[in-house]
């Protein structure tokens, strides 16, 4: 995996989204999750937003104040197709 601008960015937003996370019933950083999910992803595809959309795919549902993170959020600072992927794959609730 090509370590670019956006992907940099994309890691600060999650370190940030997910700060102090652990995986659920593990003691398992977060930020771990999310960097095996963009290189499982890095390894099928080298569409940067895609990767992109991977590092962010759980920072709307998993991010609590004050580092809550919003689909509008995404999309400012990645665009509509990377807040869209994201949007696609997070649990909506009811």
């Amino acid at each position: 995996m090509i370590y670019t601008p956006i992907l940099y960015q994309a890691i600060d937003l999650a370190l940030s989204a997910h700060a102090g996370q652990v995986r659920k019933g593990k003691t398992t950083p977060y930020i771990v999750h999310v960097m095996t999910v963009a290189l499982l992803l890095s390894r099928v595809s080298d569409d940067e937003e895609v990767i992109v959309a991977g590092i962010l795919h759980d920072t709307v549902e998993d991010s609590k104040p004050p580092h809550k993170i919003t689909i509008a959020d995404i999309e400012d600072k990645f665009g509509k197709r990377v807040a869209r992927m994201v949007f696609d794959v997070s649990e909506k609730g009811d």
